[in-house]
Formats: C-alpha cells, structure tokens, sequence
C-alpha cells in the first residue's frame, strides 16, 4: 500500500509539472536583437545565438514561441511554406551603414572603390548590392559583420559596411577621422525592414499579448533614455557585458529600433518585400507578399 501511494505521489506531482506553464520560449540573435529586447527577456525562455545559422532551423522546427530573425529570413520560410511563424512587430529598420575615412555625400560616391561587406546573402549584402547596382563597385563579403571592422581599422579597407552595435565599436577603436553614410539615404531603396519578432501559431495568446504589450514599453523607454536603459541590461547576458554601458548606449540612437504592430507596418513591410521581389524573385521565392504573413 505505501508503495503504490509513493507511485501515486511522483505521478501526480510529474502530471502537476507536465500542466503548469512553462512560459514563452524567445530565441534572439546578439547584436541589436538583444539590445531591442534586453529589458524584457525576464519574461520568457530565452536563448541568444550568435550569428544567423541557427534562425532558419529555428524556424523550421518549430520549437520556440516567438523569434527574432531578419524580415526576409522570415517572409521567405514562411512563403516556402516550411515555416509557420508569422510577423508579430516589427522592431529594427535601417541598420546598415558605410563607414569611411572620407565623407560620402551621395552612393554614387563609391563608384570605383572598394567596399568590405557582410552576409552576402542576407539583409545586409541584398541591400548593398541594390544599392549600388547602377555604379561599378568592387564589393568583397565575409560572413559576419563582427569579421569588417578590423580590416578598416588596420587600413586594408577604406570603405565598409557596418551595423550597429559593432559600428561604434569600430569608431571608439579608431585613431583616424571616420564618417557613416546610412544606406537608408539611398534615394532608391524602399524603407529597410530589417528584423521583426515572428509568432508560432501555438504560443499561448494571453502570454503573447502581455509580452508584446512590455516589449513596446522597453522600445520606447530605449529610445528616450539610452543611456538609462543601457545601465539597466549590460549585466543581462554576457553578450551585453561585452560591449559595455557606453557602446550600448552610444549606438542605440543609429541602430533606428522602433516598435511597430505587424498590421501597422503591413504597408512598408510589404512595399520593402515588394521591391526586393521585383529585383529578383528568388530573394523571397514568392510574386507577392502573402496576407497571413502577418499576425493578426
């Protein structure tokens, strides 16, 4: 008899467990992902990655509640239909800068040299590659963006992209005049979306409505008080740790996080989506930008 009511107390507490919440599950790139959501990451399971190799298993797996990935990693799983997540906000846009030892006053400027670069493949390389397609330049790409900064800093590139928070890093280290030309000024090229926060249809909605609810609240306390905010997270995760409280909040004001709902950046959302179709349609593998892409 005591055994078998040992037995009935270990199933019972393991069904107990098995039924409690076990939370949101969040995986978030380093870099400006987790700086857009540092302040909220008590809330959720949290996972960081370094470097964009583990986003599309993520996404094709579809084991965590919630991802941060880059707007053309997620349209273009999603449209491949191996995916399931669909665009809950969007938090990052125009991130993507040329640093210079001279001042570029327009794109056209880099006609003829020679410009270092990163993820050929990805947000940043597409957008430097449209960018420039009208003018002859001379671009070499390596694979992260944490791999550009130290070929400008020894001289062997003059010209580079960079995004932030890597970008002030670079400045800081930099015994030389430096200038940042945004590729957002790129008179052509539609508004960047660059990276949003994806929800998988199985998230538990009144946890996700609290979350989204808080992580608008941290873009906007981000915004307003950098320095603040950046006090409040750098002990967070080692990543943070690493870069430090003054480069965290001397890069927030280039990094252009902004919250917006999925439905109210429907429009510039899709015209970004659009017009990378339109320059080639294998960048998202789709005609069109689907209707159930974004969250409701």
């Amino acid at each position: 008899m005591k055994r078998f009511f040992a037995i009935f107390l270990v199933s019972a507490s393991l069904l107990m467990s098995c039924g409690q919440d076990r939370g949101l599950t969040l995986l978030v790139p380093s870099g400006s992902p987790l700086i857009s959501v540092a302040g909220v990451l008590d809330d959720v399971n949290y996972e960081v990655t370094v470097g964009p190799d583990l986003l599309p298993v993520a996404f094709t797996k579809g084991e965590k509640d919630l991802i941060i990935a880059p707007i053309i990693t997620g349209a273009k799983l999603y449209h491949a239909q191996v995916s399931q997540y669909q665009l809950a906000a969007m938090l990052g846009w125009g991130n993507l800068h040329i640093l210079s030892r001279s001042p570029l006053s327009s794109i056209d400027d880099l006609a003829g040299k020679n410009v270092l670069a990163f993820a050929e493949h990805s947000t940043p390389g597409m957008m430097l590659r449209l960018a420039t397609e009208a003018i002859d330049v001379n671009i070499t790409y390596f694979k992260a963006v944490s791999d550009v900064g130290a070929p400008f800093l020894t001289k062997q590139y003059d010209y580079v992209l960079l995004s932030e928070p890597i970008l002030s890093k670079i400045v800081a280290n930099s015994t030389d005049s430096c200038f940042i030309y945004s590729l957002q000024n790129v008179a052509h090229l539609p508004k960047i979306a660059q990276f949003g926060l994806f929800i998988h249809p199985h998230a538990n909605v009144n946890q996700s409505s609290s979350f989204l609810a808080k992580l608008e609240t941290n873009l906007h306390e981000l915004n307003e008080d950098p320095l603040h905010y950046a006090n409040q997270i750098v002990d967070l995760d080692l990543q943070l740790r690493e870069l430090g409280v003054e480069l965290i909040a001397q890069s927030i004001p280039q990094t252009d996080l902004a919250y917006v709902s999925s439905l109210d950046a429907k429009s510039d959302v899709t015209d970004f989506l659009a017009y990378l179709i339109n320059a080639d349609r294998n960048l998202i593998g789709a005609e069109m930008v689907h209707e159930n892409f974004f969250a409701s």
